[in-house]
């Protein structure tokens, strides 16, 4: 049977830090503050002249790495981001380009948080469907390009990274690979999380409500910690 594996995987990070301590210059908050309710110490932010799709690109080159492929074996390029270099084309088509594959299925999905999931989920579906053999999937932001360094409940969250995985089909038993996965989405809070601008003469903010976006991660969290036990092999 076919199933969908992790072969290869890879991360980038900006070198630029961004401390706790470095926030508490720009803002009304404080290291202690934010350490207590996150758990974070320090974000990387990316620099200047730098972009997403370099980002995406350094993870990539790891994850082929990692799995002993070449570009040119790639079959697919997903990517997950909220901060393409561009509105269009997709930042996919970028990475085709800097990584030099062939002429492939490249496409980016905007799902925010779940972005990445929704991305290997795709991938995983054409593996299984005998479609394709290696789907590389990457997830990149650049969030520090839309956060608002005002507002405390935003500006402590988000930074800058990619991680990329090679999703290959192998045949193996229910033991190996991708055993399960699940989306959910609730529509009634959009307004609890976006951004409010994005035009080509508009500078895009994030826009959260805090307090209540965390309450909902814990939760769903919850609910995903219940689910793993029940698939769990007894």
């Amino acid at each position: 049977m076919k199933r969908a594996v992790i072969k290869g995987v890879g991360a980038y990070v900006p070198e630029k830090v961004l401390t706790n301590k470095d926030l508490e210059e720009m803002m009304d908050t404080s290291d202690e503050w934010i350490t207590t309710r996150t758990g974070i110490h320090e974000r990387r932010i990316i620099g200047e002249e730098e972009d997403t799709s370099f980002l995406g690109y350094q993870a990539s080159l790891q994850a082929l790495k990692d799995a002993h492929l070449k570009a040119e074996d790639i079959d697919m390029l997903i990517v997950a981001t909220e901060t393409p270099d561009h509105m269009f084309p997709p930042v996919a088509v970028r990475f085709q380009h800097l990584l030099k594959c062939r002429q492939i299925g490249a496409f980016d999905i905007h799902s925010t948080c779940v972005g990445f999931l929704t991305a290997l989920q795709t991938a995983e579906q054409y593996v299984k469907m005998g479609k394709v053999k290696h789907v590389l999937v990457v997830g990149a932001d650049a969030l520090s390009k839309i956060v608002d360094y005002s507002d405390r409940s935003t500006a402590i969250l988000f930074a800058d990274g990619a991680g990329a995985f090679i999703v290959s089909a192998e045949e193996s038993d229910e033991s190996r690979g991708i055993i399960d996965s699940t989306i959910h989405s609730d529509g009634q809070h959009y307004y609890d999380l976006y951004v409010e601008s994005g035009g080509s003469k508009e500078s895009p903010q994030i826009v959260m409500n805090g307090n209540k976006i965390f309450k909902l991660a814990v939760s769903a969290k919850c609910q995903n910690d219940n689910r793993a036990k029940q698939l769990a092999p007894s």
